[in-house]
């Protein structure tokens, strides 16, 4: 979509100089101090040993997306007020899915919504993001200033605020479309200077929060931040960086500069975490389809596979082959080789992620991580305890565990002070213009000298300590206190230049940390990185980059990886040769750096060089490359920068089945049509991974023979099938309808494919421009349908598959111009589905083909539905006939044929039916029981100037008014259809009930109850509480309580059983806790996390749908 001239002035001019003092002073909604916060600390369940207190709440914070604490232990705090108020959510607008799928930057986005808003696109301008500085200015532990540090962050490309990094004066700050470097250079706690680094970040609406996270240095001093699936395209320093359709993880040089894709295929990675062996880790979102959250090990130039389009695809499962391959499980065998599984699939909203401190807490603890796990719900949402363990070349997880329970964290940062930090939403999905600051820590830690020593270290900096010290800190405890120290001597050196003292003594502290810290393994890392940082930012000084070459035949094996590593990073071809011998190496961790680190060097070695790596990376993957994904992810890689084109097709050659699929992947990642060859591997397997490339990349010249393997067996993957079908979609040439329409008809195919060849069929002429498998933006010329199609061979392949293939056939029928007349009377007379029945006789009718004789016959029909449906076609010839006989069958007889002759008789000429209407809805009003039928008498009625109209709506009003839920409850009591409630409970993106809720094995989320059997447990009144108004007599099944004992015990959780004798609670783990009542100290009722605003997201038919849907839940 083209960008006007004049908006795309105003974009490039907003991203440069958002809103700052010369406007009107911002004035977000920020809460009142209040005792809610210390409130909601006594609830909350610490581990043992710990102590929390409150150190920050409102008025000096709110909404708090993310946090984190600088080296003088102040508190910045990116805070969110353009939630739901400037930042939307694609779920809100499906209407726009086309325009949001087709998007490829975010001028497209800012587009199609100013397009679509109009004059209600001003107002995506209006609220603000906003970071603070918090302080402790006088050293009692409790937050006593709070200024505002940047704001202004208002333009409609701006998402919500949600990365921050502080080192020194500095601050990065992530708010799309912008990565920003903010500067409080004279430390009043305000960024004088604003940079924009890059911008191009937020292709995509997405979901909410689906933003910039994840903002890191890392061991090599870049910095490392992640995007969610909102995508991005970026024009950067001469290259163009086009990812719109996934989350990635990005790194870059301090000032910007460098940049850099290191991983994709994420989904929402909302934090980024280094490990103390420069390992990067990430907790990933699930999709509320049914998948699960993952913990992954993000590896250089992985893809975990997840793409933006996969949210929105519903049928014939729900996130296509995102969940039907299993792409978001750990490692399995039907799964894609393209990809880089996750470890484990942990928790439910991973957000806020760090380690554990080093200093001042257990060695037990050591090496854990802390997951925020943040579900909308305080009773269900925690902080989690993750823990993993070297398995080759990757990771297998050990636990995952809440460790600390009842709040709701959006993220967590470890101060100077060795305590953890947490900042704390505070309740539901929706700003509340609150938020907390929590300080937890370890009993004893403020009287640990060591602490003590870190925050002195931490608060008086690195750059006016000499060398000889800054070496010796590359040994601290701290972690924190070991990468300032890395950092400053690598930065030093750099800052001399070449040929200076200050080079020689940095290179030479950080080499002898490498080579004489035996006694501190860490330091020895530090000194290596510190080194590859040097060589990197200064490559003339690649001589000490050689003086690593011993280290990788160091003892210690950690030692050995890292220096692979940095050598690979380097690009300096002096590697190559212990690069090269770490190939064999018996530690598979070895081989996987030495393999990247090739890949890195690739475009430095001679062609003899590059072949010679060959043989060894092809050997460890025949040893493992099935087994071990994340070295088989390295030797692909390898291969890729390696081989020659010539070499990497000749992998289709190999005897070995899995180096043939390795292959495949290799030619995916290079775009090669060479691909097209493995479509006739005897293994199907390869075949499988050939197909969804040529798919998925897409690679267009491959297209035909992903077409032409319909002819193959119809017992071959599903998927695979789907595919090919999708090609000849693609394709779109008479002979691809014909194709298809000849492999409908054989036997034995799956019915659900029968329906899925005749839904391509039936858009021929105008087919839909997102694709059918995976839900991309494809949009395809449309084309007559072919003369000559066997409609009858094609109706009894539908017949056999079903209702939905009978519908699709019928489609067809209708765009065919001679139709099917005899067809359509067969299906009429003699089939048994009713449905089925009905559409065949609407085409009938609506093609002329219904004559009087027939619709004589079809009224005396033994099915209501076929009696009602006739009844519409003679409502346009013979209306006072039809009223008659539609007013009978809306007097009586099953629900859907009374609400459909309610309907016709509304649309009878000359309010023929009003008067008839009007008696029906008195007499609902005063009938005992639900009415299936006032919705649509009201709706009739309704506006209609006839005195007998209005009298009829007065009467129903008295009883609308009296439901002892709310006068809108009285119109859904009865009348819905489950079947229509069940998929809107599964697919209506605007209410999302899968991404708190499942039933059964319908979705996977932990945030609410399982609703399997909740009509037995709750009556329909409380269905409808828990829709309509979730915190007003919130059902028990649904309320959560905070409860505490006489002992001081407390639990949040909700009742199952409370008596005089006894109270039963179940907590959010599931664990049942059994008291006396008469011990109970006290209890609160807690908020519930379902949206305030549900109920304004469904239509009154909808809400009717849905509780059918959920009242059959018994």
């Amino acid at each position: 979509m083209p960008v006007p001239p004049l908006l795309l002035l105003h974009l490039l001019l907003a991203f440069q100089h958002p809103a700052q003092g010369a406007q009107e002073p911002y004035v977000p909604d920020v809460a009142e101090a209040s005792d809610e916060a210390n409130e909601a600390l006594a609830r909350i369940r610490l581990p043992l040993d710990f102590e929390m207190k409150l150190w920050a709440s409102e008025p000096d914070l709110a909404n708090p997306v993310c946090l984190y604490v600088d080296h003088r232990g102040r508190v910045f705090v990116a805070m969110s007020f353009r939630l739901h108020a400037g930042v939307t959510d694609m779920r809100g607008h499906m209407d726009w899915l086309e325009d949001e799928l087709a998007a490829q930057s975010v001028e497209d986005r800012l587009a199609f919504m100013e397009q679509h808003e109009g004059e209600k696109f001003k107002e995506y301008g209006v609220e603000h993001e906003q970071i603070r500085r918090l302080a402790d200015t006088d050293g009692d532990g409790i937050c006593d200033e709070s200024i505002v540090f940047a704001e202004g962050f208002n333009h409609p490309a701006a998402g919500i605020a949600a990365g921050l990094l502080v080192r020194g004066s500095d601050v990065w700050y992530g708010c799309i479309p912008n990565l920003w470097k903010l500067t409080d250079a004279d430390d009043d706690g305000r960024a004088e200077a604003r940079e924009v680094l890059h911008t191009g970040y937020g292709v995509k609406i997405a979901l909410l929060g689906h933003d910039m996270h994840g903002l890191r240095i890392g061991p090599d001093g870049r910095l490392y931040f992640s995007i969610g699936d909102r995508g991005l395209h970026i024009n950067f320093e001469d290259q163009t960086f086009h990812l719109p359709d996934r989350g990635s993880v990005l790194r870059c040089e301090l000032d910007g500069s460098g940049l850099e894709v290191f991983a994709t295929g994420l989904r929402n990675p909302q934090e980024l975490v280094f490990d103390d062996h420069g390992n990067l880790f990430t907790g990933d979102n699930n999709s509320d389809g049914g998948d699960k959250a993952r913990w992954v090990y993000v590896v250089q130039g992985g893809d975990t596979g997840w793409r933006h389009h996969y949210q929105y695809v519903t049928q014939p499962n729900m996130r296509g082959p995102w969940n039907a391959e299993g792409q978001w499980k750990p490692l399995h065998d039907k799964q894609p080789w393209f990809l880089v599984p996750p470890i484990a699939n942990v928790g439910d909203g991973p957000s806020g992620l760090c380690m554990v401190p080093d200093v001042g807490w257990s060695e037990e603890q050591q090496g854990a991580f802390l997951l925020c796990d943040f579900r909308g719900s305080v009773s269900q949402s925690s902080i989690l305890e993750v823990r993993h363990q070297p398995v080759g070349a990757g990771f297998s997880l050990e636990y995952a565990r809440p460790w600390m329970r009842d709040l709701l964290p959006t993220d967590c940062d470890v101060g100077p002070d060795g305590a953890l930090y947490v900042s704390d939403w505070v309740n539901g999905w929706n700003m509340t213009g609150k938020g907390r600051v929590f300080r937890l820590a370890p009993d004893g830690l403020d009287l640990d000298p060591a602490v003590e020593e870190q925050k002195g270290l931490l608060a008086e900096g690195m750059k006016d300590r000499d060398w000889e010290e800054l070496a010796q800190l590359l040994g601290h405890p701290g972690r924190a206190v070991r990468q300032e120290a890395q950092l400053e001597l690598g930065f030093r050196a750099l800052r001399g230049g070449l040929g200076s003292d200050a080079l020689r003594r940095g290179m030479g502290a950080l080499l002898g940390a490498a080579y004489h810290f035996q006694d501190r393994p860490l330091a020895r890392l530090h000194g290596i990185w510190g080194v590859g940082l040097v060589a990197r930012l200064e490559p003339e000084a690649g001589g000490f980059a050689a003086s690593l070459l011993p280290l990788a035949e160091d003892m210690d094996p950690e030692v050995r990886v890292q220096t692979l590593k940095v050598l690979g990073e380097l690009k300096d071809p002096l590697g190559f040769a212990v690069l090269k011998r770490a190939l064999l190496a018996v530690d598979y961790r070895e081989r996987a750096a030495a393999a990247h680190g090739l890949a890195s060097l690739a475009e430095y070695l001679g062609p003899d060089q590059r072949e010679a790596c060959l043989e060894p990376v092809i050997d460890f993957l025949i040893e493992a490359g099935a087994t071990d994904p994340w070295l088989r992810h390295a030797g692909v890689r390898a291969l890729e920068a390696l081989a020659t084109p010539e070499q990497q097709r000749a992998l289709l050659l190999h005897e070995d089945p899995n180096i043939r699929r390795l292959g495949v992947v290799v030619l995916r990642r290079k775009r090669d049509g060479f691909i097209v060859e493995a479509l006739n591997d005897s293994n199907s397997a390869v075949v499988e991974e050939a197909a969804r490339a040529i798919h998925e990349v897409p690679l267009s010249t491959c297209t035909e023979r992903l077409a032409e393997l319909l002819a193959g067996p119809v017992e071959r993957d599903f998927y695979l099938l789907r595919r090919s079908l999708a090609a000849c979609r693609e394709l779109h040439r008479p002979q691809d309808a014909q194709r298809i329409a000849a492999w409908i008809v054989r036997p034995g195919l799956d019915r659900v494919l029968v329906h899925e060849g005749l839904a391509i069929l039936a858009e021929w002429s105008t087919p839909s421009p997102i694709d059918r498998v995976i839900g991309s933006w494809r949009p395809i010329d449309g084309a007559q349908v072919p003369e000559g199609l066997d409609l009858a061979a094609l109706l009894g392949a539908a017949r056999k598959a079903g209702k939905p293939a009978v519908q699709a056939w019928l489609d067809l029928e209708g765009k065919d111009e001679v139709g099917a007349k005899q067809e359509l009377l067969d299906l009429l007379q003699q089939t048994e589905e009713q449905d089925s029945r009905v559409a065949a006789l609407r085409r009938l009718m609506r093609r002329g083909w219904a004559d009087p004789a027939l619709l004589d016959v079809l009224l005396k029909d033994s099915s209501s539905k076929i009696v009602s449906t006739a009844l519409e076609h003679l409502a346009t010839t013979q209306p006072q006939r039809a009223a008659a006989e539609l007013l009978q069958l809306a007097g009586k007889g099953p629900a859907p044929e009374r609400q459909v002759a309610v309907q016709v008789l509304a649309r009878l000429p000359d309010r023929v039916g009003h008067g008839a209407m009007a008696r029906l809805l008195r007499a609902e009003a005063s009938a005992e029981g639900a009415s299936p039928i006032a919705l649509e008498l009201t709706r009739a009625l309704a506006g209609d100037p006839g005195q007998d109209s209005a009298t009829a709506l007065s009467a129903w009003n008295l009883r609308a008014d009296a439901d002892p839920v709310a006068p809108r409850a009285a119109l859904v009591r009865a009348g819905g259809d489950v079947q229509r409630g069940r998929r809107l409970f599964r697919n209506k993106a605007e209410v999302s009930c899968l991404r708190c809720h499942r039933v059964g094995e319908m979705g996977s989320s932990q945030v609410g109850p399982d609703l399997a059997g909740v009509a037995a447990r709750l009556d329909q009144d409380a269905l409808l509480w828990s829709i309509l108004e979730p915190n007003r007599d919130l059902a028990e099944e649904f309320q959560a309580w905070t409860f505490l004992h006489q002992d001081g015990t407390m639990v949040v959780g909700r009742v199952l059983e409370e008596g005089a004798e006894k109270l039963v609670i179940l907590d959010a783990e599931g664990v049942r806790h059994t008291w006396e009542p008469g011990l109970v100290e006290g209890r609160r009722r807690d908020l519930s996390s379902m949206p305030e605003d549900l109920a304004e997201k469904l239509s009154d038919s909808e809400l009717r749908d849905l509780l059918a849907f959920l009242s059959q839940l018994k």
